[in-house]
């Protein structure tokens, strides 16, 4: 069994990009993970001045909150140890990035209207990726788990999509004649509050980092502070080998209109990442 934790990262005064990220991790190995999160909570704890509730990238990042008073060197080994901590743990990481601009003016005439939620079509990507990755394994069939961050007002629009997916969305897996829909991926998908799931927590941090690497790389967007943009490559190319597979994501020479899709609506410096 799978599971994957998925959180997403959306600047709303710039509205360029929404990026989504899912860790995903063996039931396994997922208890050690959970333990490893805890210890290094504590550690993280231990540096911010008052008692940390959860971790929230663009606060960790910025200084902002509680975070304003502990030094920048900090707030960026905070960055760098979980980095460093998903590469150890060999979890893989799931990316949806959706460019806004392009979303609301280049769909094609027949894409699903259930999918013309941004959120929605962020989090079926995510759902995409892993059927196609994991329909390659044995034993794992309905076995994909997928946790996001509670969102009351978008949970019961994705559990609609998931339960009945539309048929458009078939071609990127090249689901065969007899293969139900998805049949990777348990039909619900479950939300928790992020303070109560370690994973859920690392996965804004990451969504944080490759927002910020594509508004920085690719639209031209200002530095909150001088070295942003120094501070934020390495992250990401900490990050870049825990993807899954471009095959999976992006491919280079999509055959359907759907992949095709997902494919034009991913900034090209998240697509070429790896």
């Amino acid at each position: 069994m799978k599971f994957c934790y998925a959180d997403e990262s959306c600047d709303d005064r710039s509205e360029k990009v929404q990026v989504m990220v899912g860790i995903v991790a063996d039931a396994q190995r997922l208890n050690r993970s959970r333990s490893e999160f805890a210890e290094i909570f504590a550690l993280v704890d231990g540096a911010y001045p008052e008692a940390l509730k959860e971790l929230k990238g663009s606060r960790i990042f910025y200084g902002r909150g509680g975070w304003r008073d502990v030094p920048p060197e900090i707030r960026k080994a905070v960055f760098r140890l979980f980095c460093e901590w998903i590469d150890e743990r060999k979890h893989l990481l799931a990316v949806s990035a959706i460019d806004i601009a392009a979303f609301e003016t280049r769909l094609p005439n027949n894409y699903p209207d259930p999918l013309r939620d941004l959120w929605v079509a962020g989090a079926m990507h995510i759902a995409l990726q892993l059927q196609k990755l994991h329909q390659t394994l044995k034993k794992n069939k309905g076995h994909t788990v997928l946790i996001f961050d509670e969102n009351k007002v978008k949970a019961d629009r994705l559990n609609e999509v998931l339960f009945a997916p539309p048929a458009w969305t078939e071609t990127y897996y090249e689901k065969r004649k007899k293969q139900a829909p998805l049949d990777q991926i348990i039909d619900s998908a479950f939300f928790t509050k992020s303070h109560h799931a370690g994973l859920a927590q690392v996965a804004d941090l990451f969504a944080f980092v490759f927002r910020r690497y594509a508004e920085l790389t690719e639209y031209g967007a200002q530095p909150v502070f001088a070295g942003e943009k120094d501070d934020i490559d390495p992250l990401a190319e900490l990050l870049a080998p825990r993807l899954i597979a471009r095959s999976h994501r992006c491919p280079k020479r999509p055959k359907d209109e759907c992949t095709a899709t997902f494919v034009d609506l991913t900034p090209r410096c998240l697509v070429d990442l790896q």
